[in-house]
């Protein structure tokens, strides 16, 4: 039942009690009676209240902070441990679900088993030599030598020039194309400062040479007249002696042979790689 609030008034000394009593300015066992049953119903309605369980007051989840969480069922500790401790696949999980479905169910070998497999250095699987590509020992050694032959021949590229005393063509040691080079010839250094020696494989001078008049160094003869006695001395202030020219040549000397034009020599064979 709800509280019915009372009107009052204020007391008016200048008027009988009665109708002060009648307009509410006193009071009265009735008043009084009906304020104590007022606060008994409002004591009555709050504990009723504070004892409703019943969310009152219609608060939702979002209001507490737990909009995200689904109103479900929730398991009791001890269930909850067991699931936990259950290690026979209380899900019936298949190996396709957890990315092993190519994966045989066979028996596995131990970890002794497989470290004793694995120190095995006596050739367990009996693999052979043709199945890992495996030479012979006659191969080895001709490989070992052509890779050899081949570093030489690197170590000589084309252009190369290799001196020997020997008369065998260094492409059955050393592979590659060679040739015979300046046959009869010696060979000097590129000097590009010396118009004679300025490129590459220029060639010039001779074996042997004939002395050309530029060549032939300055030099003299003695000179003698067949009569001594019809020589006559003049001086320059005298008015005698003769006066006409005196012709006469000097005998000859030499052949006129071409020299030996070779310095000092040792013969060896000069081999030129082309290829």
């Amino acid at each position: 039942m709800s509280y019915e609030k009372q009107a009052w008034s204020k007391y008016d000394a200048l008027k009988p009690e009665e109708e002060n009593i009648e307009n509410g300015a006193v009071v009265t066992d009735s008043r009084m009676n009906h304020m104590e049953n007022g606060i008994s119903d409002s004591s009555s309605t709050v504990e009723n209240h504070v004892a409703n369980k019943l969310n009152p007051h219609s608060v939702t989840k979002t209001q507490v902070g737990l909009g995200n969480v689904d109103n479900i069922e929730q398991a009791a500790k001890l269930d909850f441990d067991a699931h936990v401790s259950n290690t026979s696949n209380p899900h019936e999980v298949t190996k396709s679900q957890i990315g092993l479905d190519k994966v045989v169910n066979v028996e596995q070998a131990s970890k002794s088993n497989f470290d004793s497999h694995v120190s095995n250095y006596n050739n367990p699987h009996a693999v052979t030599a043709s199945q890992t590509g495996a030479y012979t020992k006659g191969e080895v050694v001709t490989l070992i030598s052509e890779a050899i032959k081949q570093s030489k021949l690197d170590a000589n590229p084309i252009g190369t020039i290799l001196t020997t005393i020997s008369d065998t063509n260094p492409s059955t040691y050393l592979g590659g194309t060679w040739i015979r080079y300046a046959n009869g010839r010696t060979l000097v250094g590129v000097d590009e400062n010396d118009d004679d020696f300025n490129t590459v494989q220029k060639t010039g001078g001779e074996k042997s040479h004939s002395l050309t008049a530029e060549e032939n160094g300055k030099h003299s003869h003695s000179y003698q007249y067949a009569n001594v006695n019809n020589l006559v001395r003049v001086e320059a202030s005298s008015t005698y002696g003769r006066t006409a020219a005196l012709n006469g040549q000097t005998g000859t000397s030499g052949e006129g042979k071409a020299h030996n034009n070779l310095q000092p020599f040792v013969t060896v064979y000069f081999w030129q790689r082309t290829a």
